[in-house]
This record gives C-alpha cells, structure tokens and sequence, in this order.
C-alpha cells in the first residue's frame, strides 16, 4: 500500500462496511448507495493501487435479480429487495477479507487461520460445490453452485479470493501444481484450481467435441466438480500449512546429491534414477518433462499416441469403480488433449498422475506407445 497506512486502510475499510447498514435502510439505488458504491471503489484503488483485480472483486458484485431467471424484476418486490441485500452482503464479505489480508503481517501465510475461516462458513447440507469447464475461447472457468445461504457463497467467494492471492507467494503450492498457478488471473480460480490439482477433491465430466457449422471438429470440452468445495478448501489449507511448516524447518538437511537413485515405496514397489510418481496415487513433482521429451521426441509419435491414449481412457472409463478411478481418467484425458494439440512434455506431464492402474491397462489391451509413455513419465 504505497499511499495510506495500514491502521488507516483497516479503519476506512471498516467505515465502509459500517455504512451498508444506512445504506440497507435507504431507497434501492439512490443516492447513499450510489455514494457509497463509488466511494467504496476509489478507496480500493487507493490501497491496493493497480491490482485490478480486487478492484473488479468489488465492482463485480450485481445488487439486481438476474432477469434470465424468468421473474419480473417490476413486479416481484421482494425478490428485488432481497437481490439486493444479497449484494450488500457479498460487498460486506469482499471487505471483510481485505481487512484480513491487510491483517496479516507475517511473512508466512496463516494457513490454519484460512482453514478455520473455511470451516467457519455454516454449510449445513454441504452441497456448495465449484464447476468447472475448459473450452475454446473459454479457459479454466468456474462457477459455484449448490449452498442455500448467500452469505455462505459470499463469505467462500471472498476467502477464496484472499487464499488465492496468497498462493502466488507459496512455492509449495506452485510445485504441486501441473498448471502455472501465476498464469491464472483470477483470484478465485488460482484457488480453485489449486483445490482440484493438491486435493484431488475433484469429480471429471463427460468429455465433448465441438463442431462448427460445417461439422468440423473445433476443439473439446471438458468439465467437473469440485463436491464439498468448502470442506476440499480446508484440507488445501492444512496440507499447505504442514509441508510449508516441514520446509521451513528443514532448511538444516543435506540436499540430495545430482543424479541420486531414489527408491519409493507407494502401495507396490517400484525403482528408478530419476523420481516421478509412483504407486498408485502418487503425483510427480520432481520430474522436468520437457527435459524428458527432449530426449525421447525422436521414438514417439504423438498422433498415434493420442489415438492409443483415446482407445485406453474409453476401456478405463467402463472399468471405473471409484472416484479415484474417475479422476485419473480425467487425467488421461487431458494427456489425450495435450498430445492432440502436439504438447509432449505436457502428455507426459498428464500422465505422471495416472500411474499403475492405466499402465497395466495400456499393457493388457495392446498400447505399447501408451504403455511406454506412462512408463518414462513415472520415471521408469
């Protein structure tokens, strides 16, 4: 904050929260509202300078019905009111969590407190759940759904949004993650994003193909569910909180020596020089896949390794009995994408997540490209 200080930025915030309940008892967008709208925007510009962000946290929040809904906003007074109250209380939140990332002066990221913040949210039927879909001309967009209270949805929106700025400065987090967790613009989709990748609390849809007019395939889409995504939210905060804790005091350690062999015991058995995931459920995190697809993009085909990895996510996905089943036939599909599109490091990078199960299924159906490629990804 370059231009008040922090018990000045805390006390105006606070001023701003304190006036929504003049402007509740006031006429629907008349004057004190108007006022306090815009007074509300420019003080965020001013602690928070350029980080637009925040800004749009703000003045995204809508205080009328959606008149998709089928309702006539004319008519229904009550439902008019009570949009938007629901938009004063989303405001409310929006500042709330300001407060409390301006609150917060240690340089690590309070973690537990963000994971007691999440479960402090009253989500009685627990059915608040995030949506995501991937498409053309449409990235990594989410959606919540679910949840009865709208100061629940509100208050998750904001933290979410705090928990996502904090996670640009955590390199466990950026570590774990296949996708580049900077890249991500949105504050509440870097979190959620991370929730899916860490937590693996994450339910895979059906997979599309989009067709244009002339019924020429333009592209994919994909979707799924983060269930419970209040409570997925907690456990991202306290596994976050525990291995930044192990790092930060592990720094008298001796490092691995380059080039070490490693042996990982994950359910089965398995050894190599350089480590990937391994055993089921394992993730890959060590590994750089685009060093290994230098090396081995001579002997591979992409083409014709999409074309295996499709036959084996359609026998996989018969053969799916659980959750763990679906997400890492989610995981095979989005290695399919990538070698679609001519990624290899980032097929290989797919299919590090898959591990034991699809490999023996890529052996027993005849995938000897497929099979090979999720053999080197998991650095065997």
């Amino acid at each position: 904050m370059k231009h008040v200080t922090k018990q000045e930025a805390i006390k105006r915030l606070k001023e701003r929260i304190n006036r929504i309940r003049q402007v509740k008892a006031t006429a629907r967008f008349g004057y004190t509202f108007t006022k306090w709208r815009q007074d509300t925007e420019s003080l965020i510009k001013l602690i928070f300078p350029g980080e637009r962000d925040r800004v749009h946290a703000f003045t995204s929040i809508k205080y009328d019905p959606d008149l998709t809904s089928g309702l006539n906003p004319v008519e229904d007074e009550t439902h008019c009111q009570r949009s938007y109250i629901v938009g004063l209380e989303r405001a409310e939140a929006v500042l709330q969590s300001f407060i409390d990332e301006i609150n917060d002066t240690s340089t690590m990221v309070d973690w537990r407190k963000l994971e007691k913040d999440f479960r402090d949210i009253p989500d009685p039927f627990s059915d608040m759940r995030a949506d995501w879909s991937d498409q053309p001309g449409l990235r990594n967009y989410w959606q919540l759904a679910g949840g009865i209270d709208t100061f629940a949805r509100a208050r998750f929106e904001a933290l979410a949004r705090q928990a996502g700025r904090f996670l640009l400065a955590s390199n466990v987090a950026i570590g774990k993650c296949s996708s580049d967790l900077r890249s991500v613009e949105d504050d509440m989709a870097r979190w959620l994003t991370a929730v899916r990748e860490i937590t693996r609390r994450f339910d895979f849809g059906p997979i599309a193909t989009l067709f244009d007019a002339n019924n020429a395939s333009i592209g994919h889409v994909s979707a799924g569910s983060i269930n419970q995504v209040i409570e997925a939210s907690a456990l991202l905060c306290f596994q976050l909180s525990t291995e930044e804790t192990v790092m930060s005091s592990d720094t008298g350690s001796e490092s691995r020596p380059s080039g070490a062999r490693i042996e990982l015991i994950m359910g089965d058995k398995y050894q190599a020089v350089q480590a990937g995931a391994m055993g089921p459920g394992a993730h890959a995190h060590d590994i750089n896949f685009s060093q290994v697809w230098n090396q081995l993009s001579a002997s591979f085909d992409l083409t014709s390794l999409a074309n295996e990895l499709s036959k084996l996510r359609v026998y996989l996905k018969e053969k799916a009995t659980d959750a763990e089943h679906d997400i890492t036939v989610g995981s095979l599909a989005l290695a399919e994408q990538a070698a679609k599109k001519g990624d290899g490091s980032k097929t290989l990078e797919y299919l590090a997540k898959t591990g034991k199960w699809v490999l023996d299924a890529a052996t027993q159906i005849g995938a000897t490209l497929a099979a090979e490629a999720i053999k080197k990804s998991l650095g065997m």
